[in-house]
């Protein structure tokens, strides 16, 4: 079985740089990382020059792969549909919205395909993995990232310990690898934001994940033990249903608050 660990970037605040100092550290000891961020991201990073040719320096290093996190983590739909200025906005493959959930193919390919193009001309690196913001994507989303961008990998925030797995029909090359928080070490294949990096590793789950010995995203491959692939089955579209859950959720607690602020 193999283990695996994205790494998430957001933005530059003290956090952060505390993360990237530990992050040094393990692209240093040649743990296998994979690094996680949009375009906007991107930009916030270059906001600080001096992090920015950190991240670029570290970006050198073989045993780090960079991870296209989709394009400026925010719904095409925000443009056009004043809800998203309540609802939760960081998705790009899949809107949140309870009636029309569809992203435009055309919308999704140029925004997947530019992402990719800036991301890698920026940071001097080819991006190896595609990660739908918020784990939301759809059919489209997988075909564009193998068939367009010439992805193998994809990375999918998930709620429980699902396997690697290939999305067939859809594809017999594309491995989707659904990787859990690192907080609740539930998972061979995790993941955790920069600024979470020295919470992880006073609490020993940093070292528990990399004891337990990493391997690059890219060498993931389907388990063929059908030991774990019938009960992945069950548990991926269930796993899918709960992120949904979850979104709904999260959406509605923000409406609450909305209507809460306009009735006082």
């Amino acid at each position: 079985m193999t283990n695996t660990l994205t790494i998430h970037l957001h933005e530059v605040r003290q956090q952060d740089k505390v993360g990237l100092e530990i992050l040094d550290k393990l692209v240093a000891d040649s743990v296998p990382v994979s690094l996680g961020l949009g375009v906007d991201n991107l930009e916030a990073w270059q906001q600080h020059p001096q992090c920015y040719e950190h991240l670029r320096e570290i970006m050198r290093a073989p045993n780090v792969e960079l991870v296209q996190r989709g394009y400026r983590n925010i719904c095409p739909k925000q443009e056009t549909d004043e809800r998203h200025t309540i609802r939760n906005p960081h998705h790009e493959n899949r809107c949140s919205s309870f009636s029309d959930r569809e992203i435009n193919l055309d919308v999704q390919r140029e925004r997947m395909k530019k992402g990719k193009e800036k991301l890698e001309e920026a940071l001097d690196k080819e991006c190896s993995a595609y990660c739908p913001p918020n784990g939301l994507y759809d059919i489209r989303t997988v075909e564009i990232a193998q068939n367009v961008l010439g992805y193998q990998h994809m990375v999918v925030q998930s709620i429980l310990p699902c396997a690697p797995y290939r999305p067939r029909p859809i594809s017999r090359h594309m491995v989707i690898v659904p990787q859990t928080k690192l907080d609740l070490a539930i998972s061979a294949h995790v993941y955790t934001d920069l600024d979470h990096l020295p919470k992880v590793q006073r609490e020993g789950l940093l070292a528990r994940q990399i004891n337990q010995g990493l391997s690059p995203l890219s060498t993931v491959k389907k388990d063929p033990w059908m030991g774990i692939q019938i009960p992945n089955r069950i548990m991926v579209p269930l796993d899918q249903l709960l992120r949904d859950w979850y979104v709904q959720v999260r959406d509605a607690k923000n409406w609450l608050m909305h209507v809460k602020q306009v009735l006082l």
